[in-house]
């Protein structure tokens, strides 16, 4: 199931990607919701019943280094997109 919806992800990416290169990539907000959901729910504490023990600190500091980076990218990028 979780990589049935994976492989869609990436091939909705992929597709984006030739028809609108210009915009880069961007995470559909409806991905980005469920992506903070399961952050925040890890640091509930409720799902070490069934999972187990996540390092939770290791998980937000790549989505916040990884929104950095994306940041970081889109600004170069409208940078050299603007330059004679």
């Amino acid at each position: 199931k979780n990589t049935r919806r994976r492989r869609e992800f990436e091939q909705s990416i992929s597709r984006q990607r030739q028809l609108k290169p210009h915009l880069g990539i961007q995470v559909p907000g409806a991905v980005m919701v469920q992506i903070l959901f399961w952050l925040v729910l890890g640091f509930t504490g409720l799902l070490e019943r069934w999972i187990g023990p996540m390092a939770n600190m290791a998980h937000l500091g790549g989505l916040v280094v990884g929104l950095i980076l994306g940041l970081k990218a889109g600004v170069l990028s409208s940078k050299s997109s603007s330059e004679p």
